[in-house]
């Protein structure tokens, strides 16, 4: 499936859209669906849940993170259009973090010229178009992934580290 990453040396994370597909393939495994539980806590989450507790609910393991966001990844853009016009100032850091999302949402439902679907990004090229969305200082990486992967306004997707096999 990603075996363009293969001749890499190193760890390459890369965001995935969270499907159907991925969660028959866990319950294949016989492997309790931990999407599905992580979806049940969060109803549980509000925002003055420290950082830390919502990096933990997106952790399936260290090369695995979920994301708590609950609409599926088709109606993620209209969700994050919604809460654009409810910000006094569009160009401030949210407007900006809001439109970088919606650009890698974009990157990440598009289509090759045969119509299939692209459905993969690196995390580091995600991470530079974020950054393109902001003035001055860009966040960090963890504060990418945790937009990534917020309840409100994250994207439905996974982020998997991929480590290349011995041979």
């Amino acid at each position: 499936m990603l075996a363009t990453h293969g001749y890499l040396n190193f760890p390459v994370p890369l965001i995935l859209p969270v499907s159907p597909l991925v969660s028959n393939y866990l319950n294949h495994l016989e492997m309790e669906d931990p999407i599905t539980n992580i979806r049940k806590e969060i109803n549980s989450l509000t925002k003055a849940l420290p950082r830390s507790a919502l990096r933990r609910k997106c952790t399936i393991d260290e090369k695995l993170r979920v994301s708590l966001q609950t609409c599926p990844l088709k109606a993620n853009e209209i969700k994050l259009e919604g809460l654009l016009p409810q910000l006094h100032n569009k160009e401030g850091r949210k407007g900006s973090m809001l439109n970088g999302l919606l650009f890698i949402l974009n990157q990440l439902l598009a289509t090759s010229s045969n119509g299939t679907s692209i459905g993969f990004m690196d995390f580091n090229d995600a991470y530079h178009l974020y950054c393109g969305f902001f003035t001055g200082v860009p966040p960090d990486k963890d504060t990418f992934r945790d937009s990534l992967l917020h309840p409100e306004h994250g994207l439905a997707v996974f982020i998997a580290t991929l480590t290349p096999e011995k041979r």
